[in-house]
Formats: C-alpha cells, sequence, structure tokens
C-alpha cells in the first residue's frame, strides 16, 4: 500500500519538486547562480565514474554548456521517499526522478565526449538520485548520483522549423521577462 502523505509532506514535495525544476532551467538557461542555489554547500556529486563537489560540477558543466548550440531538459517520474531516521526530524528526503537530455553539439565538438561531431544532437536519457535536505527552511540536493541508462548520436534535423523560434540560453530569453512576453 502506497505511504499516506501529511499536507506538510505534500507540501515538502512541491518544494522538491521545484528544486528540480530549478536546476533544469538552470542547465538550460546556463544561469550560474540559479544552478549553484540547488546545491547545498558542501554538497557532493557522483557523475561519469568519479565523485566531486557540487561546486567543482558547477564550475565544469556551466564552462561545459557553453561549447554546446543547444540543450534540453525535462524531467518525469519524480519519485521522493521521506527518511526520519536518516535525520530524525524528516529534514531529509531521497530522490530519483528521470531526466532525458538533448545536447546540440557545437562547433568545436564537446568536451566530455570526444566522439561527438560538431552539430550533431546527443540525447540522454537517464536519472537523478539525489539526497535532498532542509538546512533553515532551504530544501537544496546535498548529494546526487547521475545515472545515465543510455545514449545516442543522431544528425541534427530542425527541417528550419525552429530558426524563427529558437530558445535564448542567457537572461534575455522570455523567462526572465515574461511581462514583455505575455
Amino acid at each position: 500500500m502506497p505511504p499516506l502523505y501529511s499536507t506538510a509532506h505534500l507540501l515538502i514535495r512541491t518544494q522538491i519538486e521545484d528544486l528540480l525544476k530549478r536546476y533544469t532551467r538552470a542547465v538550460d538557461r546556463i544561469d550560474e547562480a540559479a544552478l549553484r542555489s540547488c546545491f547545498h554547500p558542501g554538497a557532493t556529486m557522483h557523475a561519469a565514474g568519479s565523485e566531486t563537489t557540487a561546486d567543482s560540477f558547477c564550475d565544469v558543466v556551466v564552462g561545459m554548456l557553453q561549447e554546446l548550440e543547444l540543450t534540453h531538459h525535462q524531467i518525469g517520474n519524480i519519485q521522493i521517499d521521506f527518511d526520519n531516521h536518516a535525520s530524525g526530524d524528516g529534514t531529509v528526503a531521497f530522490g530519483e526522478t528521470y531526466f532525458t537530455a538533448i545536447h546540440r553539439i557545437g562547433p568545436a565538438g564537446w568536451s566530455p565526449f570526444p566522439q561527438a561531431k560538431p552539430g550533431e544532437d546527443l540525447m540522454m536519457r537517464g536519472r537523478y538520485v539525489d539526497r535532498v535536505e532542509d538546512r533553515g527552511g532551504h530544501w537544496a540536493i546535498a548529494h546526487r548520483t547521475i545515472v545515465v541508462d543510455w545514449a545516442r548520436f543522431d544528425p541534427p534535423d530542425d527541417r528550419g522549423i525552429v530558426e524563427n523560434s529558437r530558445g535564448r540560453r542567457d537572461y534575455s530569453g522570455p523567462v526572465y521577462h515574461p511581462r514583455k512576453s505575455a
């Protein structure tokens, strides 16, 4: 039988889901401040077979994103479990979030994937496995493991559909100026 959640747990779930959405927006917009806000100070990250600090991960990922022509991340199948035993007071949650990430490789290729050809699309699907903590009323990631379940390279084929409406990867996009675009 699935667990019953209190109103407080439902509010926390919403806060954690907003955190996960803020992460994907930050990556796609290359919004470094928003990206860093998704992690607690001292947070750790396990990705590509190595362990690092979330702070170092943010440094590296911002540089890698700038090599790409575009990115698009989507999340789904969000499972959040609360662990009162880990903290004793319900301030720790564990999550598994499925993701799809699409990257258009830039003209110079892409450093983490030397096999990528300029202009190709790389689609990756996997999961973010997170330990999320509430510290002083702020839910953020304390540890993240990125699991890539599969990936593939494809030639791009926009056929001109998005040329007149391509999103911006900086603060000039409509998401940062919603009243102008309404």
